[in-house]
């Protein structure tokens, strides 16, 4: 005999001992107990997906806010007159990266107007900030931009930065 079905059949034997009134209390105890349990899984249940559901609608705020932002930088850069020294692109972008904390990766000048830029995992505020500071103190402009978000909330990660003077 297996230990299951001995334990099986020593626990009715021991249900069958006692009184008609103890089994309907064994009966009543295992019925809340059993209600206790799902009760406990289902709420803890509902509480996680409370949770994922709160941070999928966070997630996707952050995302609107971002593909605004982006939007925002595209447009007014296109339209900013705002006039450059004479300084290099290459030169402006640097300094002011390394003023705003940016930590370049790549600075490919591909025309003296126009500049690849290669940039570390950054804060999006931080990254907006330094792309106004370009746009309305030297007149250049984003002229293309990709990114994507990090795991990380609030970081972004720089695919694409082209960088245009008017």
């Amino acid at each position: 005999m297996s230990a299951i079905a001995n334990f099986k059949q020593k626990t009715i034997a021991l249900y069958q001992s006692k009184t008609e009134s103890e089994q309907k209390l064994i009966l009543i105890l295992g019925v809340c107990f059993s209600l206790f349990i799902l009760i406990s899984v289902y709420s803890s249940v509902a509480n996680g997906l409370s949770e994922t559901s709160k941070k999928l609608i966070q997630q996707q705020e952050l995302n609107t806010w971002a593909e605004q932002q982006i939007a925002l930088i595209k447009r007014s850069g296109k339209t900013s007159s705002a006039s450059g020294s004479n300084s290099s692109m290459a030169q402006v972008i640097n300094t002011t990266a390394r003023r705003n904390g940016i930590t370049l990766a790549r600075l490919q000048p591909q025309t003296a107007d126009l500049v690849k830029v290669g940039l570390e995992d950054m804060n999006f505020n931080q990254l907006t900030k330094w792309l106004a500071d370009l746009r309305n103190q030297h007149g250049i402009y984003v002229s293309n931009l990709d990114l994507s978000k990090t795991d990380e909330t609030g970081i972004v990660r720089v695919r694409r930065l082209d960088l245009e003077r008017n």
